[in-house]
């Protein structure tokens, strides 16, 4: 398997992947329920539509309930537990996975979602 590289560094094509925007690539493996994963893949957001992100948002908010900040009415993916919710509903694996992911890949995985909604990605 070719591992990833920088594109400014390759020696060759076959030295580096070019991955989907919306595959949050892990800097270290993340163990879950004994499997490991080095990347998840969210390219599904790609096929939304409006009635799968106010799901989404229902969802949250029925767990943030009163937790929610005022900044969650304007822009919810800015929230991370919205993002996990986010995560969890585009990638199948459950909210449990999420909750567990270290710091940076927190950071990274909203993001993500942030320039996804954004129209970064």
């Amino acid at each position: 398997m070719n591992k990833i590289k920088d594109i400014n560094t390759a020696n060759s094509k076959e030295d580096f992947v070019i991955l989907n925007p919306l595959t949050l690539v892990f800097k270290r493996t993340v163990n879950f329920e004994g499997k490991e994963y080095s990347s998840i893949d969210l390219s599904k957001l790609d096929d939304w539509t409006c009635d799968d992100v106010i799901y989404v948002t229902k969802k949250y908010n029925r767990v943030a309930g009163t937790d929610q900040g005022p900044m969650d009415a304007i822009l919810p993916e800015a929230n991370l537990r919205y993002c996990q919710f986010v995560g969890a509903e585009a990638s199948g694996l459950p909210i449990d996975f999420f909750k567990q992911l270290p710091a940076r890949e927190a950071g990274a995985l909203r993001s993500l979602v942030i320039n996804f909604f954004h129209g970064s990605v």
